[in-house]
């Protein structure tokens, strides 16, 4: 199949199966869960068995017998079970099955729905079960690229333009099209629009209705959507105020849709001012929901991150900055030993003035890597501060 790409979350998930009886893998629906199951990881595993409780006689079986559901799979063979959380049940029974018999490699769970909201699937598998997330492609996934390539921000002043993982044309294909494996590949844009129309409208409409115990609403979830598309500042209070709806409505549905993996929470960094922030899943809907350029590189930029994070020993941790007049840099990056500041420009041509925020971030915050992506190069060796094409980050 033309879509079919190498996901450097791979290695990670093989890994995870020779040490763990129980390995989840979750994100959002149609991220590539079940085709990383089925197509790649069973290359590196000797004899596996795939359900998935979409199917309608499964997850009845699976329901009304949870324990004659895991028993259909023989001694040594990987059962994967594909949207786990459709039955609650199940997750007593691989308990159950496991304080039996911990072997690793035993189970492969999928699910586009946040366990660790769901009390009995938490309370079930504590400590025995090893979490893996699914992003969307990076661009260098979309590409094909072989092997992930992580930024090494202690070397920014090194780093050359034929080293770069992507063009700049195949950067503004990939902000148009995202990285969802369902659509970014189909060449006829009114065929691509209509499936990522498809896509929000069953999110909304079936997805967040199936969450219990919460009175949600499929057009309010749609219209949070747009405006985190849209404005500046796309905190719970902002949207708040443009949709003029009690902030703790707006909290609910940003809390349900993140439980779906459709947003994504950006926490301030601990000297910032302003509240929590949420991005979109992908920088497709950002397009089609009506941001502009600059929503669609910090949405994009976001998920390199993620995807980095989920592949790295060590996760960086990921926040944004807001000084006291409202001013912001879009991410800070901690890792030991190195702060990196990451200021996201719309436009290709910068001057000195619009580095001053990350200057000032820099006199406060010392040692700090400073980096604006712009359009082109420029070099502050002394002030620690680069600007770089945004390709770079691809």
């Amino acid at each position: 199949m033309s879509h079919i790409r190498k996901r450097f979350l791979l290695n990670q998930i093989i890994a995870r199966l020779k040490i763990s009886p129980v390995v989840a893998i979750q994100g959002a629906r149609q991220t590539g869960k079940s085709l990383l199951a089925r197509e790649l990881v069973k290359e590196k595993v000797k004899s596996m068995s795939y359900r998935t409780l979409d199917k309608k006689s499964d997850r009845d079986f699976a329901n009304s017998n949870p324990d004659s559901f895991l028993a259909q799979v023989s001694t040594n063979e990987l059962m994967v079970i594909d949207e786990v959380q459709k039955a609650p049940d199940l997750f007593d029974a691989i308990k159950a099955s496991i304080d039996e018999d911990r072997r690793p490699g035993r189970f492969l769970i999928l699910g586009s729905t946040e366990f660790s909201t769901m009390q009995r699937i938490r309370e079930s598998l504590t400590g025995r079960m090893s979490r893996v997330r699914l992003y969307p492609f990076s661009i260098s996934e979309s590409l094909k690229s072989i092997k992930f390539q992580d930024w090494n921000f202690k070397r920014i002043d090194q780093v050359k333009q034929k080293s770069f993982l992507c063009t700049r044309a195949q950067l503004m294909k990939y902000l148009d099209r995202g990285g969802m494996p369902g659509h970014f590949y189909v060449r006829e844009d009114d065929v691509r629009i209509q499936l990522m129309r498809d896509w929000l409208e069953m999110t909304v409409q079936r997805d967040l209705m199936q969450i219990p115990k919460l009175k949600l609403d499929p057009d309010l979830a749609f219209a949070i959507l747009e405006k985190i598309a849209i404005i500046d500042t796309p905190s719970a209070t902002e949207i708040s105020k443009n949709l003029s709806i009690d902030v703790k409505k707006i909290q609910m549905h940003l809390k349900a849709l993140a439980s779906l993996f459709v947003v994504t929470p950006i926490e301030p960094h601990l000297k910032s001012t302003g509240k929590t922030l949420w991005l979109l899943l992908d920088t497709s809907f950002v397009k089609l929901l009506g941001g502009g350029f600059k929503r669609q590189l910090q949405t994009w930029l976001l998920n390199e991150l993620l995807v980095s994070n989920s592949i790295r020993k060590d996760p960086r941790k990921i926040n944004f900055y807001r000084n006291s007049k409202g001013s912001m840099i879009d991410f800070v990056l901690s890792e030991e030993g190195l702060t990196t500041a990451i200021q996201v420009f719309d436009h290709e041509s910068i001057y000195d003035r619009d580095l001053n925020l990350l200057r000032s971030f820099g006199l406060k915050f010392k040692g700090s890597n400073l980096l604006a992506l712009a359009g082109g190069t420029q070099n502050h060796p002394k002030e620690n501060l680069f600007v770089r094409p945004w390709e770079w980050m691809g």
